[in-house]
């Protein structure tokens, strides 16, 4: 590694790779993708290094500096002769300033996240699921369209979602597509806007809760059959949209689980039919792109799911799952409840 393939790394990404506590995989796949993300930045003259690394990290307070710090670089080589090459390279260096810093700065944003959330659930998956380590590397293809989006990423909020696109291909490979990085970067503030709303009160990841009848006119209508539009939402039908089951336990016992916490529903009849709530699906784009937004509040979904079904059972309660296997995908829960919604201890 040469000088200053070391200054790149320890001005702009801060953090060093082996300080983090990932798989020898994921440490793998990192390595390899910084590489391909910043390594057009290796030649970068070293003042000019320190210039974007004090804009980074907010001691520069405008990208004017850094751009005059260029500037007079440019000035420096042609007043002392350099070599038509190096007068070029700096030139592409401050035509492409805004480029560069974007691509810092998600590189900076990956690796907090990385240090941060090692190891996460991956957002497929419908159930907690550990931690599984495999050799699979991200494709090149797919970081060429990462690159090239990320590089336009111009305010804090998109860079970090970018960010943590990079971070969770690191962690698991293949768990953004490219139609979803095409529509996170297409996407408006409006739409943006939109999706937020509408997937705070998402379950599983995967659909969201179905307003009710009343619910279901004007803005609420009008919000829903946009997201449809745009890719994000899955439905034939607005008004029909499909149906998440609870899981028979036993006879008479229902569960379904959001995070760490399971709904357990009873009825002293002996039902031979399943139970369910009503939902809109989220398409791919949808599920992978809600994956990087703030997690919902189980507690509260799951509140909103047992009023969908409160009619149907006698006894409704949360409680606080303590131990999931991911191999047979069983789990055990407390006997005691987090919180009683329906019956007599209620």
């Amino acid at each position: 590694m040469t000088k200053n393939e070391n200054k790149t790394k320890e001005v702009y990404l801060g953090l060093e790779l082996n300080h983090l506590n990932l798989s020898f995989s994921a440490n793998s796949r990192a390595v390899s993708a910084f590489d391909r993300f910043l390594g057009g930045l290796v030649g970068i003259p070293a003042s000019l290094l320190e210039r974007l690394e004090h804009y980074i990290q907010g001691k520069e307070k405008t990208v004017l500096s850094v751009q005059q710090a260029i500037i007079s670089t440019l000035e420096n080589d042609i007043a002392q002769g350099r070599e038509p090459a190096e007068i070029v390279k700096n030139l592409a260096i401050a035509q492409n300033l805004h480029s560069i810093i974007n691509k810092l700065q998600v590189a900076n944003y990956t690796l907090e996240d990385l240090r941060d959330r090692p190891s996460v659930e991956r957002h497929t998956t419908y159930t907690p699921q550990q931690d599984q380590d495999n050799d699979e590397g991200i494709d090149p293809n797919w970081l060429s369209h990462f690159e090239r989006y990320a590089e336009l990423a111009s305010s804090e909020t998109i860079r970090r979602h970018w960010a943590k696109v990079l971070a969770g291909e690191i962690r698991h490979p293949r768990s953004f597509s490219l139609t979803t990085l095409r529509i996170l970067a297409e996407i408006d503030q409006h739409i943006a806007e939109l999706f937020n709303r509408e997937v705070s009160n998402r379950t599983q990841n995967s659909a969201i809760l179905m307003p009710s009848q009343d619910e279901m006119r004007g803005e609420k209508l009008y919000s829903l059959k946009l997201l449809e539009e745009v890719g994000l939402l899955q439905t034939t039908d607005i008004y029909g949209g499909t149906s998440r089951e609870f899981a028979k336990v036993d006879q008479g016992t229902f569960i379904i689980t959001e995070q760490s916490y399971a709904l357990v529903v009873r009825t002293n009849e002996n039902l031979d039919d399943d139970i369910n709530f009503p939902v809109f699906g989220l398409t791919r784009a949808g599920r992978e792109i809600a994956a990087i937004l703030p997690a919902v509040d189980p507690i509260r979904v799951l509140e909103q799911v047992g009023e969908m079904v409160f009619s149907e059972v006698d006894h409704m309660s949360i409680h606080e799952i303590t131990k999931f296997d991911a191999t047979d995908r069983t789990f055990s829960y407390k006997i005691t409840p987090f919180k009683v919604l329906k019956g007599d201890d209620k």
